[in-house]
């Protein structure tokens, strides 16, 4: 009975919960890895995110064949207005564990329209993958000439198979345009 009662006080106790809570999202950080990609190869917010404001690069992967190369699981974020809750029983269930727990974001990132590749043990380190997996590579609009010949010669070398795009600011409206150089 008075384990019971404790039991009871603590799932009360917000501050419990939230440390908790906090307890939990530590361990599925340093757990999982997560591989985070898009379909929207011309986002201009996308490149400013995660291009180093355009002077990046954008890759673009067979997904099957990423897919069987990782061995993870794969699946479109889901954009919500609350932020899911974790039940006991989706532990046991890794497709609603990834859903619930690794593949949910606000809905203030809906236009970045994500996809994300988790694997287990997998926090942290590097994947290793076969260069035919990358089946293309946009050059942003704002790196540097010097930097965009050392990467077109390296894929040259690497990837015959790899198309070669550049990322250029579209002259009258504010888009960017995918144009192919190689």
């Amino acid at each position: 009975l008075v384990y019971e009662n404790q039991k009871d006080d603590l799932l009360r106790n917000e501050e419990h919960l939230r440390k908790e809570a906090e307890i939990m999202r530590d361990r599925i950080d340093s757990t999982y890895g997560i591989m985070s990609l898009t379909s929207k190869r011309d986002d201009f917010l996308m490149w400013s995110y995660y291009a180093n404001s355009h002077n990046g690069i954008c890759i673009g992967f067979d997904m099957d064949q990423l897919q069987d190369s990782v061995q993870g699981i794969f699946g479109k974020v889901n954009y919500e207005r609350e932020i899911p809750i974790l039940h006991l029983s989706d532990l046991l269930d890794p497709i609603m564990f990834y859903k619930r727990s690794l593949s949910t974001k606000s809905i203030n990132w809906k236009h970045e329209d994500e996809y994300r590749l988790a694997k287990s043990e997998m926090s942290r380190k590097t994947i290793h993958i076969d260069l035919d997996i990358i089946k293309e590579v946009i050059l942003g609009y704002n790196m540097p000439l010097e930097d965009k010949c050392k990467i077109i010669e390296l894929i040259r070398q690497t990837n015959n198979d790899c198309l070669i795009f550049e990322a250029l600011l579209n002259n009258s409206e504010f888009k960017l345009d995918i144009n192919r150089i190689y």
